[in-house]
């Protein structure tokens, strides 16, 4: 971490003097194109809503989660160094790919909450089909199933017949897989939101901070993030000591 701050304290004040280091003007005319690639973006960010910016929030904790995975591959089977033992960089992970499942499960309900519980009902509706397999081919595998599922009623003192027809084994056990998927999504959506709600709060206040960043800067809020970068190492390195 000390390295890091140094080389912030390097790079951050030469960022901010990056028009007055008097270089030459091919490359003067780089830094004018990043400046203002950097502005186009930091606005088309302000723009967004609070639940595009999360939503946009999410797609870079996943390419972090990715970036953070392929690090620790190749450091395991090129330097035979596992990165994954450093807890900083564990932690950074487990939140980053938590945390975008966990926003994509509300901000893209089609792709993820709602698909995922669609395709547990299809799955339960599938098991309807199993008796009809018993009887054609003569095998014995929903009276397996069924037998489960009847120990676990006794368990929960629900009335379930000991051995009825196989169709009505099929229909308990697809009735059983529905209850159950759907109290998983329940519990996993509930989970989701201990997550999505202090990250959509911080999102919802940092879009009405780079509101205000475009409003004092301009176009030039790449500026504005680094003074932000100076104050922050600066203080944090006070806090440290």
């Amino acid at each position: 971490m000390d390295f890091v701050l140094a080389t912030l304290y390097v790079l951050v004040p030469l960022a901010l003097a990056r028009s007055s280091l008097g270089l030459k003007p091919q490359y003067q005319e780089k830094i004018s194109i990043i400046d203002e690639s950097f502005g186009i973006q930091f606005g088309r960010l302000t723009k967004l809503k609070a639940i595009d910016g999360v939503d946009y929030l999410a797609n870079l904790l996943g390419v972090t989660a990715v970036i953070l995975l392929a690090a620790t591959i190749i450091s395991k089977y090129i330097f035979s160094y596992e990165l994954s033992q450093n807890i900083m960089f564990a932690k950074a992970f487990v939140y980053s790919f938590i945390g975008f499942f966990s926003i994509k499960w509300y901000t893209k309900p089609h792709k993820f909450s709602l698909s995922f519980l669609k395709d547990m009902a299809q799955i339960s509706a599938l098991a309807l089909a199993m008796p009809l397999i018993d009887i054609f081919l003569g095998v014995e595998y929903t009276p397996f199933l069924y037998q489960y599922i009847y120990m676990q009623s006794l368990l929960m003192g629900l009335p379930l017949p000991e051995s009825p027809h196989v169709l009505l084994m099929g229909a308990v056990i697809s009735v059983y897989m529905l209850v159950s998927m759907t109290f998983m999504w329940v519990i996993t959506s509930v989970l989701m939101a201990l997550y999505f709600v202090p990250v959509f709060s911080v999102s919802y206040t940092v879009l009405k901070f780079c509101n205000a960043l475009e409003r004092m800067w301009g176009k030039n809020t790449l500026n504005a993030v680094l003074v932000l970068l100076v104050i922050i190492t600066q203080y944090y390195s006070w806090y440290k000591s």
